[in-house]
């Protein structure tokens, strides 16, 4: 939900804070001015000439410091203002911004932000991470682990290409765990400079050194609305608007017997910002109108592994890997592998369904070449 108690729009500009600053400022002068027609009436008396001088010292230096105090406070809820402060032309989109660039770690650095750009290259980075469920923990030691591939599509003539691996497979390993188990990385993304993992069952989001092989936990997400004690299921991941997005399956929690709804928890998404805030967002409607246009309707389900938003055409592209006409099962869920592509505008508005290829589970899409959404 946007909170706009702290968003000034035209009905409220200026905004009251201003007002108070300028008419301090204006007391201020108009107490000058009158001592100026004072001390001009007693020229003859040195004493008080001199008192006079002292007092207008005193109020020009009182003046001067606070024009600096308003001046920073203005560039403040100037800042805290959206410059288009017109409602009718914003954006009913949290986090919207029109970020071209991000900093990177090296001072004075900056980088192109590609998402949104169609440009030709003879080379592609791409990478990959493993979940391996119970297996990711060591035999041995106290100890998780997953691990880590690279490599580059690379052009080849004008519709072909390669891949070509890099040598090593790295060895991603952590200590932190829940219930004797981590680092099962369901996605990774990039994000600004970082390179992020996210693990579906600690609900921790790592950091990714590639160079030398290391992880470190950046954020703990917390289930459903965020106020609850279980770690969040993350299941996909994406980037949109300058912020990570990360979303669990989509499906409501039920029990296997009865089919009852026990919560909906896994029908929350996430948003973590640059400065690390989080922020929690109820996506069951959306959900549902993924399963209606899908023709899956409760009990039957969309189980989503794969969200992608593509910057450039502003469109969700949406892999399922799995769909049901009926209530859950645990044996059934097994072989409820889909074919379908969703393709949904921003808003969820228009949602189009088609079928690519054969019916095979799918877990995650990332889209290394900028396409059209024409499928």
């Amino acid at each position: 939900m946007l909170n706009s108690s702290t968003l000034y729009y035209n009905k409220h500009w200026p905004p009251p804070q201003l007002e108070v600053i300028s008419g301090a400022t204006a007391c201020v002068f108009l107490v000058i001015r009158v001592l100026l027609g004072r001390l001009n009436a007693m020229e003859s008396n040195n004493a008080y000439v001199i008192v006079m001088i002292l007092m207008l010292a005193m109020m020009f230096q009182q003046v001067i410091q606070q024009s600096r105090y308003n001046s920073d406070i203005i560039d403040k809820l100037l800042g805290a203002v959206n410059v288009k402060h017109d409602p009718r032309k914003q954006k009913n989109t949290i986090g919207e911004q029109s970020m071209s660039y991000y900093y990177t770690m090296k001072k004075r650095v900056v980088e192109v932000d590609s998402a949104k750009l169609i440009f030709q290259a003879d080379s592609h980075r791409f990478a990959m991470v493993t979940d391996m469920d119970i297996k990711s923990r060591d035999p041995n030691k106290f100890l998780w682990k997953s691990l880590f591939k690279s490599g580059s599509l690379v052009r080849v003539s004008e519709d072909k290409y390669h891949i070509q691996w890099d040598e090593d497979v790295q060895t991603l390993t952590s200590r932190t765990a829940t219930k004797n188990r981590s680092m099962e990385l369901s996605a990774l993304v990039r994000y600004r400079h970082w390179l992020l993992a996210f693990c579906d069952y600690t609900g921790l989001v790592f950091k990714i050194l590639p160079k030398t092989s290391s992880v470190f936990q950046r954020h703990a997400i917390a289930d459903g609305d965020g106020e609850r004690a279980k770690p969040m299921k993350i299941e996909w991941a994406t980037v949109k608007d300058d912020l990570v997005w990360i979303g669990s399956n989509g499906k409501e929690w039920t029990d296997e017997k009865t089919g009852k709804v026990l919560h909906e928890n896994t029908m929350w998404v996430k948003t973590i910002d640059a400065n690390g805030k989080i922020s929690n967002i109820n996506w069951e409607m959306i959900y549902r109108a993924l399963r209606t246009a899908a023709n899956s309707t409760f009990p039957g389900y969309l189980w989503h592994e794969a969200v992608h938003w593509d910057a450039r055409t502003k469109h969700w592209i949406i892999l399922p890997r799995k769909q049901s006409h009926s209530h859950y099962t645990p044996e059934d869920d097994e072989k409820r592998g889909t074919n379908i592509l969703i393709i949904a505008n921003e808003d969820f508005t228009e949602i189009k369904i088609s079928e690519i290829g054969p019916k095979e589970p799918v877990s995650k899409s990332h889209f290394s070449l900028r396409t059209s959404c024409g499928l």
